[in-house]
């Protein structure tokens, strides 16, 4: 097979890990997007920055029709430190999906319009046509945060979140004598 017609897919996640797929072939010698490439994403960082915890450090986003298409269906669970963000979308369904979610609805400048705790599987989300995209987080993950309606969400890759982080973060300056300033 030659390499020209392989991909390696691999990408990065926020918490470090490297997850790789296996190579697939493109029908096209890798000269056009295929529907799978989006399967590959970016992954990026969900950081509640009213109230300064982490909601999610891999969620990926699903911003094309197919991906949005997809979503979750099909996959048996989902790990405590993943998630889904549909964009654009102001309301998800969970039909194919075999585990509960939690459903944080954003506006355009991703603060948070509505919350919905331990959405259950093979329903239809609530309708928020204030919501430009929904992040679907596994269950407990808005308790855990305490998000709530009004608060604002940074999402970004790990470098980025890296660096607001440090930007926020006052600095001590310590005088000779050990004594703070």
């Amino acid at each position: 097979m030659p390499i020209e017609r392989c991909r390696w897919m691999k990408w990065h996640s926020c918490s470090g890990r490297v997850r790789s797929l296996s190579l697939k072939r493109t029908p096209n010698n890798g000269t056009r997007p295929m529907p799978w490439d989006d399967m590959a994403s970016r992954t990026y960082c969900v950081y509640n920055q009213t109230r300064e915890s982490f909601l999610s450090l891999g969620v990926t986003e699903a911003d094309t029709i197919f991906t949005r298409l997809k979503g979750l269906i099909g996959r048996l669970n989902m790990r405590s430190d993943e998630g889904l963000w549909v964009i654009p979308s102001s309301g998800v369904h969970t039909w194919g999906v075999l585990f509960p979610l939690d459903l944080i609805y954003l506006d355009q400048e991703h603060r948070v319009v509505f919350v919905t705790e331990h959405f259950q599987r093979f329903r239809i989300g609530p309708l928020r046509l204030q919501a430009a995209s929904v992040l679907e987080l596994p269950t407990h993950t808005i308790y855990s945060s305490q998000t709530q309606a009004g608060d604002q969400l940074v999402i970004c890759m790990a470098d980025e979140i890296e660096e607001r982080l440090l930007q926020r973060v006052p600095t001590v300056v310590l005088k000779k004598g050990g004594g703070r300033t």
